[in-house]
């Protein structure tokens, strides 16, 4: 009888025959490397450069297939057993195991796949940004040299009244202790050009200066005209221009002879 038992056991997969525990045992000592969960989990987290990921990807679908292989070939092998529900629960916690494990690889790979292209596209951004800026700066433009803080004293620039270079009364007053200080600093030096900005061209400017020069004598004509229409009538000057308006003789007498 005990030969013909060990017999069936070897013939039907001895180990799932035997119990529940050594079922589980056997499909796990079966179960290849890649399903083991501290291997596999080890193996993804490599960067992804690193990893074949088609291949990581095939080989977590035949892990999932082997594992529903194996849990089939238990389902079968319990079907013999008196003690059916212990033998198909222990092959569904196995099943469990390995599928759990081969989902938390996936993860991983799917995470270092994320970070890859998160990494691919800001570097496309940095690469064009720096494109655009290259083809907008002029060719030949220096940088802007950093002035030191000697240079500037510190203060902030004195501000002007608008339309003249006359500095503001209360910044010329605020300005005016500093005079002998820095009158004998001597002249300050004119400040760099800034970084892209083109130097004015002198045709340029001198045509800047002409608009400006007619805007002002424009204002000026209609400033002019205002004060001469707010003046009273009896104090204005008569319109040049005109010739005075010429007498028209009364009509001649209807007895008078005519031709003397």
């Amino acid at each position: 009888m005990r030969a013909g038992t060990a017999l069936l056991a070897a013939l039907l997969g001895g180990p799932l025959l035997a119990g529940p525990a050594s079922a589980a045992a056997a499909a796990a000592g079966a179960a290849p490397a890649s399903a083991v969960p501290g291997a596999a989990v080890a193996a993804s987290a490599v960067a992804p450069g690193a990893v074949d990921v088609r291949a990581e990807r095939a080989r977590i679908a035949a892990g999932r297939a082997d594992a529903a292989w194996q849990y089939q070939a238990q389902a079968h092998a319990c079907a013999s057993r008196f003690a059916v529900t212990d033998c198909l629960d222990a092959a569904r916690r196995h099943r469990r195991e390995r599928v759990d494990a081969l989902r938390r690889e996936e993860e991983v790979l799917d995470a270092a796949e994320r970070r890859r292209r998160a990494a691919e596209r800001l570097e496309a951004i940095r690469l064009k940004t720096e494109a655009v800026e290259r083809a907008a700066a002029p060719v030949g433009t220096p940088a802007r040299p950093r002035l030191p803080a000697a240079a500037t004293d510190g203060r902030s620039p004195v501000p002007t009244v608008p339309g003249t270079a006359t500095p503001a009364p209360a910044a010329a007053a605020s300005a005016a202790p500093d005079a002998p200080d820095r009158a004998a600093r001597g002249p300050r030096a004119a400040p760099a050009p800034r970084a892209g900005r083109i130097a004015p061209v002198p045709d340029a400017e001198a045509a800047a200066q002409r608009s400006r020069a007619a805007d002002r004598r424009r204002t000026e004509s209609a400033r002019r005209e205002a004060e001469r229409d707010a003046r009273p009538a009896s104090t204005r000057a008569p319109a040049a221009g005109l010739p005075p308006r010429p007498e028209i003789p009364p009509p001649a007498a209807s007895g008078a002879p005519a031709g003397r």
